[in-house]
């Protein structure tokens, strides 16, 4: 069997924007499910004012205000949150080397040289910008796609993770 399985070695700092693009992408669902509540909050605004309401076009728009104004406040405490979650994480701003091999990822920092073997990896999960490998819920490895080409780190990821354990935006 040819194997033409690649294996990349890299170095990265972890950015904030980096950072912000993968919570953003791991917590989309409860960002739905606040606005599919907005929406509920509104509706039944709507519903419990009633034939009392002045007109219906002055209680859509007043709840349509309410709704971006809170938008826009959820947008800023989440910019808030993840800033001061990155900024407390010492572990996470430092410089990253990568060796991708048959062993597994093994992942070196100033501090640790830490070994994470294929089948310890529970998920792959392809974003647009970037790579999360999960050992567990919400702990494992962002490797940004400008760090390694995607395509090729695809195939590595076929070829040890089972399927489905791997959600991947192209294949």
């Amino acid at each position: 069997m040819h194997n033409d399985v690649r294996y990349p070695v890299f170095r990265y700092t972890l950015t904030l924007e980096d950072y912000r693009h993968f919570h953003f992408y791991h917590n989309r669902r409860l960002a739905v499910l606040w606005l599919l509540l907005l929406f509920a909050l509104f509706v039944g605004t709507a519903i419990i004012a009633g034939p009392e309401s002045r007109s219906i076009a002055e209680t859509a728009s007043v709840g349509i205000y309410f709704c971006c104004l809170f938008g826009v406040l959820m947008w800023a405490v989440y910019r808030w949150q993840t800033r001061r979650s990155f900024r407390a994480n010492p572990f996470i701003r430092q410089e990253q080397a990568i060796e991708c091999g048959p062993a597994g990822l093994r992942v070196i920092t100033s501090s640790s040289d830490l070994t994470i073997q294929w089948k310890e990896i529970s998920q792959a999960i392809e974003f647009p910008r970037q790579f999360a490998l999960y050992i567990s819920e919400g702990q494992g490895v962002v490797i940004p796609k400008m760090h390694v080409e995607p395509a090729a780190f695809r195939r590595l990821l076929v070829h040890y993770i089972p399927h489905n354990r791997i959600k991947l935006i192209a294949r």
